[in-house]
């Protein structure tokens, strides 16, 4: 695990609009190893990325659908260069190679383009006040 993997998977988990569990889990992983999750890191990148993907609960779709619109492949590739490209995955690809062969689905609306994005700025926002000092997600 590299920083740009630990940064990939905090722009996807804003983009696809996850749960403050998922950054939770994120962290726990990262405290394992010689990277760190910035809370603060975290919510300026929660302004700059837009969410894609329209999921329950608060959106229309399962999670099933957004597989079959290509999944988190396509979702990356509608990400573009808010994704560090050149990462690579377990298997040794580079995401700049997943990306390319991402499946287009047309007549999919689970996942949308930076264009047309749920929401301007991302799922999650760092919170900061008297009842939380340190920060609340």
């Amino acid at each position: 695990l590299t920083p740009s993997s630990f940064r990939n998977a905090q722009v996807v988990l804003q983009a696809i609009g996850g749960s403050t569990n998922g950054l939770i889990h994120l962290t726990a992983v990262a405290n394992r190893s010689p990277h760190k999750i910035d809370l603060e890191a975290f919510d300026e990148l929660g302004r700059e990325v837009p969410v894609l993907v329209d999921l329950k609960p608060s959106g229309e779709h399962y999670m099933e659908h957004f597989h079959h619109a290509g999944g988190v492949p396509k979702l990356m590739a509608q990400l573009g260069d808010l994704i560090d490209l050149d990462a690579r995955t377990i298997t040794g690809q580079t995401l700049r190679e997943v990306v390319a062969n991402a499946e287009d689905v047309p007549g999919q609306d689970a996942i949308r383009s930076k264009a047309n994005p749920i929401k301007s700025e991302g799922a999650m926002a760092i919170l900061h006040g008297n009842l939380a000092p340190r920060g609340a997600v």
